[in-house]
């Protein structure tokens, strides 16, 4: 009889045992979960940007050597676009600075949809913006230019009960394949004059280089 009450009380200690093992192992999944939730969260404090939502300078610089080294290693086009949103200041002066962050804010989002999930965007410098765009060639980039100058042009921001409109003048720089023959800042560098020979045509331009040699 003594032997069947402790034989039970043994299964007893063990059945509780388990379950507290059980819950324990619940809770440290739990906690595991929420670190790593914690972990993405940071992770997006530091690679985007406040304003805009995209991704910010310092990431698109770390993104852009990643990828300028993967295109030389295995030969496949690279293209980044530089874009910036036209009259931006007029804009401030006539919407308010507040007012204006919303019409950059509603263009962030437009070029973040319109964009394929491999390209990196990312607001570079106020009004200014960047796109990484991997195994895309020089008609490619052009294309990819001409979608999102095409998509600003079609929306609209609501200040006040009027219709806020903007466009986007955008150049771009295609980098070599060979090893080491384009370095990432001269491919920003690049892109930055093509941006600033097409804001000289004035409103709504594109300039395309060619592939950087």
């Amino acid at each position: 009889m003594e032997a069947t009450l402790s034989t039970e009380k043994h299964q007893t200690d063990v059945t509780a045992l388990a379950e507290e093992l059980s819950r324990t192992q619940h809770q440290v999944d739990q906690l595991t979960l929420e670190l790593q939730d914690t972990k993405n969260r940071l992770h997006q404090l530091v690679d985007r940007d406040g304003l805009s939502g995209l991704y910010n300078r310092r990431y698109f610089r770390d993104t852009l050597d990643k990828e300028l080294e993967r295109s030389q290693r295995y030969a496949t086009p690279l293209s980044i676009l530089s874009f910036e949103i036209d009259d931006f200041a007029q804009i401030c002066r006539t919407c308010g600075e507040e007012n204006a962050e919303l019409v950059l804010m509603n263009i962030a989002r437009v070029v973040e949809r319109e964009m394929r999930p491999s390209d990196i965007v990312a607001r570079y410098h106020q009004q200014t913006f960047t796109a990484i765009l991997p195994e895309t060639n020089r008609s490619g980039a052009q294309r990819v230019a001409e979608r999102l100058c095409q998509a600003i042009r079609n929306i609209a921001t609501m200040i006040k009960k009027t219709e806020v409109r903007a466009t986007i003048s955008a150049g771009s720089a295609t980098a070599a394949t060979e090893p080491a023959a384009t370095t990432s800042g001269i491919l920003i560098d690049t892109a930055q004059k093509a941006l600033a020979r097409a804001r000289r045509r004035g409103s709504d331009q594109i300039e395309i280089t060619d592939t950087i040699d």
